[in-house]
């Protein structure tokens, strides 16, 4: 506590912060603030020395606090903006020029920017060896391979478990199965070498697997294994081995392919990343050395002084990290601030946090993006698909958006291809894809069947027994289920690591277009009954033309057989259903558990209160409308089965929490309604379909982009 001598009366007019009543508001010099009062907007230089802390969002919530308790209302807005506009925006846009940067480079000079070799756009194929004969005994030890995994994750389970409290008892344990384990693995790279003596030596992955077994069994001897420390250290030759297990999971492999894809560009970055930070940190010991005590005014230990090389480096790599980078900042400023020096250390720890962040850090991601590159003939594969996939397969139509209510009677200014009619869609879809991939007329004319393809000779059929017949029936159904047209992506015969020209990638798209056509017909004529909603309404009947009526398509832009929806009344329906979910969510963000408290307290306790009853009427208008649509287009198994839509998806996730939440408030089960009671925020999302491009971003990001991300399909890597 400073003495009263350099206190003073506060602000006389204070809007944020107010002291109870009884106290007395004083104010301190600004020599007697934190970090010697350079930590403030009292000029335009500190300003801006901390709008570049808010740009970088990392300790940016201790200024917005102290702001907060001064102007809260000023404050939250400008902290809002600042994030969301410097930080948000200007630093994604930094990164996107960054990465087009590195790919214009590539496209130039055909090469990485971090690497030797020439990158891919590359994919040329290295020459293939002869093909060598396989023996008998290869074959035999590559059945093998999934024994070799369990081994090694049942090495690693147990240096999983343990424990510093573990018994001596599972610690023996522990060092036995470590032992078998190792010597296993050894007569595995043993194996592996007696079968491919002449190939064995030309795999990087028997040269490291045998590196490993012979590390991990050295250091199994006594003086090794009882040296405490040391062998502790070299235990790390034992867990390298989990890459065998990460290379096993296609999902893990391929990631991994494409990240270390670049491996030399990323290394090579790595090492120029660390020889600028150590001259960074050379320059620092130049500028700072002396400046810095060991404590701060208020006893706190300074890590970073600068006193020596190794110091500094630290410092250097704590702002390139940028973790609580802005104490090195203020202790700078805090102490250079007497000399009238302190801008050389802001502009100095700002220019390398500029430098450092925002661009050696980011280069990381244009290096591993090269790996995702792909090339012009893929990328127009990706094209046709995607377009002919929201075609077949877009998101549902029965959800109008509020632009589109809104502008009822009136078209858009530029209407979505999609929008328009099935017939106008195919010539769409023929004229676009041909003239804009070929550029030219597609050639009609087929190559004639050689004349020398002879079907093979059909074996003699043998009936099964009965039992056999029943197998086999099982298995047809379980295993060997018949491909639904309607819910499976178009196929090409191209594979995306092959070189496919315009001509045929145009021609493909057509007819693969026009075979899910048909194939969709053909399946509703051998399953006729694939076409009645809940088993009960066939395409005819009058109770499901109706409902029809009442809201368009549950799944993509086309109701197969059935009626199209009354604008009129699919437009007011929808109104009122918006208006619902509107309703829905103010009330909850009224009715809060805090409101509810308070209710109660003014009020008898009764769980049947006025919010609850406001629950179960918008659970039975939700459940209408979700009858409605189920009625219409059927509930999973249907063409256009409203449950099969991503929003279908979350609305009957919500209804069912939603029920849930009603009956157990009105059982007075507090704790399961709690539990549960968030789910009713998810009806908010439908409030994205402000417009059509929103619900399509919303579906393109979240769900379209998050299991592609998960499913990391494509590219194809060998080890």
């Amino acid at each position: 506590m400073p003495p009263l001598d350099n206190l003073k009366f506060g602000a006389t007019s204070p809007k944020g912060y107010l002291c109870p009543q009884g106290s007395l508001c004083l104010q301190l010099e600004p020599n007697q603030l934190p970090y010697n009062g350079t930590v403030s907007f009292d000029n335009i230089f500190q300003s801006l020395e901390l709008v570049f802390v808010v740009m970088t969002a990392n300790t940016f919530t201790d200024l917005m606090y102290y702001t907060t308790d001064s102007d809260y209302l000023a404050a939250a807005l400008f902290f809002a903006g600042g994030i969301m506009i410097m930080m948000l925006w200007l630093l994604n846009l930094l990164i996107a020029v960054i990465t087009s940067s590195f790919q214009v480079i590539r496209e130039e000079g055909k090469a990485s920017a971090f690497a030797a070799q020439v990158k891919g756009i590359l994919s040329v194929e290295e020459p293939r060896l002869p093909n060598r004969r396989v023996s008998a005994m290869k074959k035999l030890y590559d059945k093998t391979y999934w024994f070799w995994i369990i081994v090694i994750t049942y090495g690693l389970i147990c240096q999983g478990s343990r424990s510093s409290r573990m018994s001596a008892a599972r610690g023996q344990f522990i060092n036995d199965s470590e032992v078998v384990v190792t010597f296993i693995l050894l007569v595995e790279i043993v194996l592996r070498f007696a079968v491919d003596w002449r190939g064995f030596f030309k795999s990087n992955k028997n040269w490291f697997d045998l590196g490993l077994a012979i590390i991990t069994t050295v250091i199994l001897i006594p003086p090794i294994r009882t040296s405490g420390q040391p062998y502790a250290w070299l235990t790390v030759f034992q867990i390298l081995r989990i890459y065998r297990l990460i290379l096993a999971v296609p999902v893990t492999r391929k990631l991994i392919g494409l990240v270390l894809g670049n491996s030399s560009g990323i290394g090579n970055l790595m090492l120029f990343v660390f020889l600028i930070t150590f001259l960074m940190a050379i320059l620092a010991v130049q500028l700072f050395r002396g400046e810095l005590p060991p404590y701060d005014p208020y006893g706190n230990v300074i890590h970073i002084t600068f006193f020596t090389i190794y110091n500094a480096f630290l410092g250097m790599y704590q702002i390139l990290s940028s973790e609580n980078w802005t104490i090195n900042l203020y202790n700078i400023t805090a102490f250079d601030d007497a000399r009238n020096t302190a801008w050389i250390g802001a502009i100095f720890f700002i220019g390398w946090f500029v430098l450092s962040n925002f661009i050696l850090v980011n280069m990381f991601i244009a290096v591993i993006q090269e790996n995702f590159d792909v090339s012009e003939d893929e990328k127009r594969m990706h094209q046709v698909k995607s377009f002919l996939n929201r075609k077949e397969l877009g998101g549902s139509s029965s959800q109008l958006s509020l632009s589109a209510i809104f502008r009822f009677g009136r078209a858009r200014a530029t209407k979505d291809p999609l929008d328009y009619g099935p017939a106008t869609m195919e010539m769409l879809l023929k004229d676009a894809v041909v003239k804009d991939f070929l550029d030219d007329e597609i050639n009609n004319s087929e190559q004639p069947a050689s004349s020398t393809d002879t079907p093979p000779p059909e074996a003699p059929s043998v009936n099964p027994g009965f039992l056999s017949s029943i197998w086999g029936r099982f298995l047809s159904r379980v295993w060997n289920r018949e491909p639904n047209p309607f819910y499976s992506n178009i196929q090409f015969s191209g594979r995306p690591d092959e070189a496919i020209d315009a001509r045929t990638m145009a021609k493909e798209a057509v007819s693969a277009t026009t075979q899910r056509k048909k194939a969709q017909r053909e399946f509703l004529a051998r399953h006729p009954n694939y076409n009645v909603s809940l088993f009960l309404f066939k395409p005819g009947n009058p109770i499901r033309r109706f409902c029809q009526k009442i809201v368009g398509p549950g799944r993509g832009r086309e109701r197969f057989d059935g009626v199209e929806p009354n604008k009129a009344v699919w437009y007011a329906f929808s109104a009122f259903i918006y208006l619902a979910i509107i309703a829905m969510v103010v009330l909850a963000c009224v009715t809060t558990p805090l409101y509810q408290k308070e209710y109660f307290e003014r009020h008898t306790f009764n769980v049947r209160n006025w919010f609850v009853w406001a629950d179960l009427a918008f659970a039975v208008i939700f459940t209408v409308e979700a009858i409605i649509k189920v009625i219409a287009d059927g509930f999973f198994w249907t063409p256009n089965a409203y449950f099969r839509s991503s929003w279908g998806f979350i609305d009957g996730l919500v209804l069912v929490t939603f029920w849930v939440n009603v009956v157990t408030s009105l059982s007075n089960d507090g704790a399961v309604s709690r539990a549960i009671g968030f789910f009713k925020a998810l009806r908010a999302l439908r409030l994205l379909n402000v417009s059509d491009s929103a619900r399509d971003t919303f579906h393109a990001l979240i769900i379209v982009a998050g299991w592609k991300i998960l499913s990391v399909r494509g590219t194809r890597f060998k080890f």
